[in-house]
């Protein structure tokens, strides 16, 4: 068959599916081609500039480098659009106005509420939650390399390692790198997971602030030191105890009046290891319904695939 009578039926084929055009890429990582999973009634492509071209068009908000304003004069009539985001709105207020938030008929975020739910805790559904804690050789550690600190959590962070010792291994008041002296690896590396892993395991408590304090944003500073067998000191969510895997499982930073009385706290359950023994009794009982049912909420992407088409069905 020529080429051109190919094109010419390949271009008429695309033109009775939906169209999804993700717009820019999630933070640096290559788009998927999401077009060999054969969605009999979907077409997928990446060119900006086809915009036009689109049903529905895929944002991501935290790496999304087009002002807020100027994006009004980009949506076509009839065409769907989707807020995407697993980060905390309040890093990006510019995207909260109402007259921007209107432009997006879908949102998937970390939000209960949200269109499509994006949890954190989908990535470990797969993991030993019930493995036994290893030995504790370390008191309390912190991984923190990021800039972002919507939380105060490092005014926080300074003031609790001034009453007592924290091993801290990130970028962030770094006192701590790898045994034999070399640096932690960054974070966002599967070395790095391995490392900070097998790290936090060694310690009885994690500091585990997230870089944003919102109603169900938690994240995986709060479930890697709960797998690990350490327990989470938290700063973040004011509904975290809905995420947790079993009663009194992690320590909440605004239990205490102050960073002082904490650290009080920290080293009274140091010194007494029945009392911190009660801390990681949950990993041998039954896990909540309520995690249990978050741990394995069915694929993200086919809830995605599901309202888009709910959309176009007439």
């Amino acid at each position: 068959m020529p080429l051109r009578i190919w094109e010419s039926i390949k271009n008429k084929i695309v033109s009775k599916k939906i169209k999804v055009l993700f717009y820019n890429k999630f933070w640096d990582k290559d788009f998927p081609d999401y077009n060999v999973i054969g969605i009999p009634d979907f077409h997928f492509f990446y060119e900006q500039e086809c915009i036009q071209d689109a049903d529905v068009v895929v944002f991501h908000i935290p790496s999304l480098e087009v002002d807020p304003q100027r994006l009004k004069a980009l949506k076509k009539e009839g065409q769907v659009w989707v807020y995407w985001s697993f980060e905390c709105e309040l890093h990006y207020p510019e995207f909260e106005q109402n007259e921007i938030r209107s432009l997006f008929d879908i949102k998937v975020t970390y939000k209960t509420d949200a269109d499509i739910h994006v949890s954190y805790l989908a990535q470990y559904r797969l993991f030993p939650w019930k493995m036994e804690p290893a030995a504790k050789t370390g008191f309390i550690n912190a991984f923190f390399s990021s800039s972002w600190d919507k939380s105060g959590r490092y005014d926080y962070l300074g003031e609790i390692m001034s009453y007592v010792n924290v091993d801290s291994y990130g970028k962030i008041m770094n006192n701590r790198g790898r045994e034999g002296g070399d640096p932690y690896p960054g974070y966002a590396t599967e070395e790095a997971g391995h490392y900070k892993t097998a790290a936090i395991s060694r310690y009885k408590f994690t500091l585990a602030f997230e870089n944003a304090i919102s109603k169900d944003y938690v994240t995986e500073k709060f479930y890697q030191p709960l797998l690990a067998g350490s327990v989470p000191v938290y700063l973040g969510a004011p509904n975290v105890d809905e995420f947790a895997p079993g009663d009194n499982c992690y320590i909440n930073v605004n239990s205490f009046s102050s960073a002082k009385e904490l650290a009080g706290y920290l080293k009274f359950l140091d010194s007494h290891d029945d009392l911190y023994s009660e801390f990681l009794a949950w990993k041998e009982k039954p896990l909540r319904v309520e995690f249990e049912n978050k741990l394995h909420s069915y694929d993200m992407f086919e809830r995605f695939i599901a309202i888009v088409r709910k959309k176009f069905t007439k």
